[in-house]
């Protein structure tokens, strides 16, 4: 004996109807997104490539900028200047200073990102690196525009803050 009734049936179209209609614009808004990350990570990786830095961590630049708020240029800029743009390293300054960011591993430690997921935030992870650097530039100001201040702080001559600013007018900062 069937007990659905016209109107429950009627009633469980419509909603069938209403959720496609949802998943579909649901999906279109996914793929508009999908394909605005897409002309921006290739919008940026001309620009990098133009200036004549690798693209291999476009993503890490733009994916720390969307989180801090610090620009990709001013975190490409610092890692060209700091490793030449090196993956995850094992460089060290002779002041102590490690990885593919040059950062003092207290300085590390304070703004320390496991950006890759892998449970572990690393001094030497290109990853974690750049995320941390985002990090500690936004909490000294980039994210508001004072770029000078956050480049100073990242490193203490005045020398190094102008470099900085050269490399990022390269790359359209």
């Amino acid at each position: 004996l069937n007990t659905t009734t016209p109107q429950a049936v009627a009633s469980t179209k419509t909603n069938d109807s209403f959720e496609s209609v949802v998943a579909g614009i649901r999906a279109q808004q996914v793929a508009e997104a999908a394909a605005k990350q897409q002309a921006r990570v290739d919008q940026a990786n001309a620009k990098l490539a133009a200036a004549g830095y690798t693209t291999e961590f476009t993503q890490d630049y733009l994916k720390t900028q969307d989180a801090t708020g610090t620009p990709w240029q001013l975190l490409a800029a610092i890692h060209k200047i700091e490793s030449g743009q090196r993956g995850t390293t094992a460089v060290a300054s002779s002041a102590g200073a490690q990885g593919p960011m040059q950062f003092l591993p207290s300085t590390f430690a304070r703004y320390a990102v496991d950006a890759d997921g892998n449970g572990v935030a690393e001094i030497t992870n290109v990853n974690d690196a750049i995320a941390a650097a985002g990090q500690y530039l936004a909490a000294s100001g980039a994210n508001q525009g004072n770029y000078q201040a956050a480049i100073f702080s990242y490193n203490h001559a005045q020398w190094y803050v102008d470099k900085v600013l050269a490399q990022t007018a390269t790359l359209g900062m």
